[in-house]
């Protein structure tokens, strides 16, 4: 659905009255959550050109059900132009560097249920790229709850007059090898690689890869404090 603002008064006031919080931004613009449920970012009033959607390109939730992308649900135009639109809020996202960066990342996260929801998720790239919607930005706009993977940030996605699905399998994959290489950068001189599907064997490196440097740091960490315990007793 399209609604109109007359000014960025408007806009301002709207989101007032929706209880909004911020929970993140970009240089495209920034999100904020309602007490709906709902995900509400602007376009433009923050910096960037709103001129670069065309509104009526714009996939919206009406016109493609996948329940492992949130496309916009409502557009919202001041003079035209797009100045923000709605999604679906996919919950807090586990792989975001404040959750996932650190040496305990394998008591945080369920390897099982993580190879469950790549392999949700891809059935859903496939059934996308039959309709030649081709994805954009996915590394860095995918959110994953625990249990399942959403896209988000959409509103960029196109109709393309070619097949996108190979583009789109690549998109996918790099984004699912991204989440560990974000904080674990020593992953990017290794030959730890995911392009062949094998998610369960590709988890297990990674289980294992970071095994081993979580006791790496769990025995410098002891070694460094006997280290203090003996400069105190001198």
């Amino acid at each position: 659905m399209i609604k109109n603002f007359e000014s960025n008064k408007d806009l301002r006031n709207f989101l007032r009255d929706k209880q909004v919080k911020l929970i993140g931004g970009n240089t495209e613009g920034k999100c904020y959550l309602g007490k709906d449920n709902i995900v509400y970012k602007t376009i433009g009033v923050e910096g960037f050109e709103p001129t670069e959607y065309e509104v009526d390109k714009i996939i919206t939730e009406d016109k493609v059900k996948n329940d492992s992308f949130a496309f916009p649900k409502d557009l919202y135009l001041i003079n035209k132009e797009l100045t923000m639109y709605s999604a679906d809020y996919a919950g807090e996202d586990m792989l975001s560097g404040r959750n996932l960066c650190g040496t305990k990342l394998i008591m945080k996260l369920d390897f099982k249920n993580f190879s469950k929801a790549y392999k949700k998720m891809l059935k859903n790239v496939y059934k996308l790229s039959r309709e030649n919607i081709i994805i954009s930005d996915l590394p860095t706009n995918i959110v994953y709850d625990g249990k399942k993977f959403t896209a988000v940030d959409t509103c960029g996605y196109e109709k393309v007059k070619y097949d996108p699905t190979q583009k789109n399998l690549e998109s996918y994959n790099f984004a699912i090898e991204t989440v560990f290489r974000l904080c674990y950068d020593d992953f990017l001189d290794d030959q730890l690689t995911f392009n062949d599907f094998d998610i369960d064997g590709y988890l297990k490196r990674v289980e294992n890869k970071l095994t081993k440097r979580e006791k790496l740091y769990r025995n410098k960490f002891q070694s460094e404090k006997n280290k203090t315990i003996c400069k105190k007793s001198k």
